[in-house]
């Protein structure tokens, strides 16, 4: 397992950040009939980040990079409620200017 160089992740989260701002534009502005607002915008965010790195190994910028997430301890793909915990605390540390980053 490699240590990715902080200019790749900078660039897998400027994608991240490019794509969550097209699936609040797509909330905000559509509104799903049947799907309150904030609901909605927490589906799209769980769908892009958590899901996809799941699913895929990582989010659509990580994967962009090369970058892929794995569990520390069994070097496999990170599970979906792992990522769900990922995605919501990553939440969490933007909110405090990405401390934890």
């Amino acid at each position: 397992m490699k240590i990715v160089p902080v200019g790749r992740r900078f660039a897998a989260l400027a994608i991240n950040v490019a794509i969550s701002a097209v699936v609040y534009c797509i909330f905000a502005f559509c509104k799903p009939e049947g799907l309150a607002f904030p609901l909605g915008l927490i589906l799209g965010g769980w769908l892009v980040f958590a899901l996809f790195a799941a699913i895929f190994g990582g989010t659509p910028g990580d994967i962009a990079m090369g970058i892929r997430l794995v569990d520390v301890n069994k070097g496999q793909k990170i599970k979906i409620v792992r990522a769900t915990f990922r995605a919501l605390f990553s939440l969490f540390s933007i909110g405090l200017c990405a401390m934890g980053f």
